[in-house]
């Protein structure tokens, strides 16, 4: 890329930035997710409707960097009118060159967290599940989930399809109730090798990397000082810690140099159909 095209596309990034397209909310949408970029304090929500199958309005909110939030703004232009599959087989790749400018190792997890959220709320729509009985409400629901009569399954904070509470084609988003052990986190697949990704288990945060096809977690914060692993790169079997360079082993969490001499926290993945589940108990 010529200096004067990375010109162009850095004025385009400040553009989408204080000017970004589809900001706002929609209510009611057919579904909402939102998360946030632990180490930058990012902050998106993603709100969208959906006819025939196809995206036909979406919105996003929320706060945080130039890079984050335009990434979003790129992103809402791309994905209206695309149908939810070509949504799941969006990758990053196509993402980073929409947005044209090389994006660095600590500045990806910031790029890609628009993609993230509107690719778990698609998922959501596809594996979110709830029944209860109509008298119950919203705030009942993951009190009373271990009760014969109702039933819910799904990864925390995917907007729920609640019968009897809201319009069958919407969706209302609550904190999924965990009664198993192994918590979903991602689609197989979803993961290419040598990708690396943020998520949330029972509240610990967690590193979901693919090693050469194979899936590894490991606590995303590293033992040095607070800094996301999930920010860092990949050499080898070997993650780098993006503040000091501090390397640990990802098949076994142990350090490999210095500064890291504490190992991070190796945790159990398993592939449950099309479903990656992670476990953070002991």
């Amino acid at each position: 890329m010529s200096v004067g095209e990375d010109s162009i596309y850095r004025e385009i990034i400040l553009e989408h930035f204080k000017n970004p397209s589809n900001k706002g909310t929609l209510d009611p949408a057919d579904f909402t997710y939102e998360d946030v970029n632990p180490l930058c304090g990012d902050e998106i929500r993603i709100d969208v409707r959906v006819q025939n199958d196809r995206v036909s309005e979406i919105r996003f909110s929320g706060r945080g960097c130039a890079v984050s939030q335009a990434s979003a703004s790129i992103l809402t232009e791309m994905v209206e009118g695309m149908t939810l599959n070509e949504i799941k087989a969006l990758g990053r790749g196509a993402l980073l060159e929409e947005i044209g400018i090389p994006v660095s190792p600590a500045r990806m997890k910031c790029a890609m967290l628009g993609l993230k959220v509107l690719k778990a709320g698609v998922y959501g729509i596809d594996h979110a599940i709830a029944t209860v009985d109509e008298d119950y409400d919203v705030a009942g629901i993951v009190a009373s989930a271990s009760r014969e009569d109702t039933q819910v399954r799904s990864p925390k904070r995917v907007s729920l399809v609640v019968a009897g509470l809201v319009p069958a084609n919407r969706f209302t988003q609550i904190r999924g109730y965990m009664a198993e052990q192994f918590v979903t986190v991602a689609k197989a697949g979803f993961l290419e090798p040598g990708e690396l990704m943020y998520v949330e288990v029972d509240d610990e945060p967690v590193c979901l990397i693919n090693l050469d096809g194979e899936l590894h977690a490991l606590n995303d914060l590293c033992t040095h000082e607070e800094a996301s692993l999930s920010d860092g790169t990949i050499d080898g079997d070997e993650i780098e810690c993006p503040l000091h360079g501090g390397v640990f082993n990802i098949r076994t969490g142990e350090p490999e140099s210095f500064p890291v001499v504490v190992a991070a926290e190796k945790y159990a993945v398993r592939i449950v159909g099309d479903e990656v589940q992670v476990s953070v108990r002991k």
